[in-house]
């Protein structure tokens, strides 16, 4: 899947499992807990 043409609708559709949203000031210092602790991948949007 390309991420620079996606349509929102077709993404939201391609998602499986659970998501977790977190509000943060510190975007980059809370990614980089969250690959420490739970390994995900960490993809610019």
């Amino acid at each position: 899947m390309d991420l620079e043409t996606v349509s929102s609708e077709d993404f939201g559709r391609s998602l499986t499992g659970t998501g977790v949203n977190l509000l943060t000031r510190d975007v980059r210092g809370l990614a980089g807990v969250h690959a420490q602790v739970f390994g995900p991948a960490i993809r610019k949007a």
